[in-house]
């Protein structure tokens, strides 16, 4: 088993995960000297407990219920410069959210008024912001590099 998983002589208790495995896998069954205890069969197949599946409402779901929070803890910030800084970032990344799942572009107006729409007018973006386009379709950014790239000899044989 160390041979075929040599990756686990990095942890400190390898050879005990060893003959853990070995006791297992003959369902408890071998006998022999071990230098480790055998491990109990009802510790070994103990289920976790079952997580509760979360069931929030989402407004919009291009966004995720992280816009909601962010918005959330947003309206409750009462320095004004803070307050506004924050509004611009959650607007920036609402518009890359947008960009991510509508591969068009997007009104910064359609940004303004669904922010407007989940602070229920708490937060307000001014008209002068400009919101940046920070979505990058990898599909053509993959082509484009893959068109730039020349060949070229490394010194180490034919070049790539």
């Amino acid at each position: 088993m160390a041979v075929l998983n040599p990756q686990l002589r990095e942890y400190a208790d390898f050879k005990h995960k060893l003959w853990d495995h070995l006791f297992i896998i003959s369902d408890f069954r071998l006998d022999c000297d071990s230098p480790f205890p055998m491990p109990e069969r009802d510790l070994t197949h103990v289920r976790p407990e079952r997580m509760p599946y979360p069931n929030k409402q989402i407004r919009l779901r291009h966004y995720g219920g992280i816009i909601q929070e962010m918005v959330k803890e947003a309206t409750k910030v009462e320095d004004e410069p803070t307050r506004k800084t924050v509004t611009e970032q959650i607007a920036n990344f609402m518009k890359m959210s947008y960009l991510t799942w509508n591969r068009d572009s997007v009104d910064d107006v359609v940004i303004r008024e669904q922010l407007k729409e989940f602070s229920s007018g708490k937060l307000e973006l001014s008209e002068e912001v400009k919101l940046t386009n920070r979505f990058i379709d990898l599909k053509e950014a993959d082509k484009r590099g893959n068109r730039n790239k020349k060949k070229r000899n490394n010194g180490y044989g034919r070049g790539r």
